[in-house]
């Protein structure tokens, strides 16, 4: 593992990527996040759909166990109160599938903790149901717990800020998963994107699989109001610009070709301020439409964007082709 490389002022990585790229490091990275944070803990629990008294005795007493040896196998992660909850959360990633497992350690739970949950934690919502008169399952995914973290109360912390990052670039977790639309006016952003295909904005963890830029009115480049184009994500980065030399094969790592990447390296070096922090958006060529998308009005925004199009703002695929205008007049025939 490279720590850091010459000509850099410091290392790129975190404390969580010394961890790994299994999923044992996921695991061993959010078993860390619960252990440190009350309220996450807490939060963590109500995802679950328990309910016990949010105390600081509760929290004390908690006991965070990752790898526990049995004889019924290795689990991943084991949280602990005695007398009150036994909960044991087996995590997959990627296209990991929990299998054996669903039966495996139900001969492991405390017999004394009112609260038993067997969680299974993996890179896709599960389905399927289980049920055993002591034992509660409950199967969620990675995306509930980034959706969980990346909330206000929340994402300014900085272990999960890093915890989130480590996620994102190493595990593909996602935050929302189809388009990303965000207001574009600023005449640099404009011609980052225009020029460079990289949208560039304040640090964020959403992982969208498209971005489509929201022209507002009277822009300098002149573009027509309105969602005139979509342009696949191929990657995305959050780094401080000053260390730009840090990411030369991270982008490497996405598809592209190389004149796609020296374009991208061109709209990275666009008009940066030193020693903040951002996240960058590195797409392909967008596919434009002939008649740009438009906001509607607030009453019927749902689902949709309004008259203020706020940070984070993801819609479905099928939402979004509901407004394209061409789209609209068949349908008006």
């Amino acid at each position: 593992m490279v720590i850091k490389i010459p000509n850099s002022s410091t290392t790129h990585l975190t404390l969580f990527d010394l961890l790994g790229q299994d999923e044992v490091s996921l695991a061993k990275g959010f078993a860390y996040v619960l252990g440190c944070h009350k309220s996450i803990y807490f939060s963590f629990l109500h995802l679950l759909g328990i309910r016990v008294r949010t105390s600081d005795a509760h929290f004390k007493h908690l006991e965070i166990i990752v790898e526990k040896h049995r004889a019924e196998g290795r689990t991943d992660i084991e949280l602990r109160v005695p007398n009150t909850l036994h909960i044991i959360i087996e995590c997959k990633v990627h296209s990991g599938r929990i299998t054996q497992q669903r039966t495996q350690y139900l001969n492991s739970f405390d017999p004394d903790a009112p609260i038993k949950t067997m969680c299974y934690l993996t890179q896709e919502r599960g389905s399927q149901l289980l049920f055993n008169h002591d034992v509660h399952f409950k199967h969620i995914s990675w995306l509930n717990i980034a959706e969980l973290l990346n909330t206000p109360d929340f994402v300014n912390l900085q272990h999960i800020k890093q915890f989130l990052s480590f996620a994102q670039r190493h595990y593909e977790v996602q935050f929302m998963r189809e388009i990303l639309i965000q207001d574009l006016g600023d005449a640099t952003e404009l011609q980052r994107f225009i020029d460079f295909n990289v949208y560039r904005r304040d640090e964020t963890f959403v992982t969208p699989l498209y971005f489509a830029p929201y022209f507002t009115r009277d822009n300098p480049a002149h573009q027509p109001e309105g969602i005139s184009c979509l342009s696949k994500v191929l990657g995305i980065l959050t780094f401080n610009p000053a260390q730009a030399q840090n990411v030369a094969n991270e982008l490497h790592s996405f598809p592209n070709s190389e004149a796609l990447i020296n374009r991208w390296q061109q709209g990275i070096a666009l008009g940066n301020q030193a020693n903040r922090i951002n996240t960058y958006f590195f797409l392909d060529d967008p596919l434009a439409f002939r008649s740009p998308l438009r906001k509607t009005h607030r009453r019927n925004s749902r689902n949709w964007i309004g008259s203020l199009i706020p940070k984070n703002r993801c819609v479905s695929f099928t939402e979004f082709v509901r407004h394209i205008p061409e789209l609209n007049q068949q349908q008006a025939q």
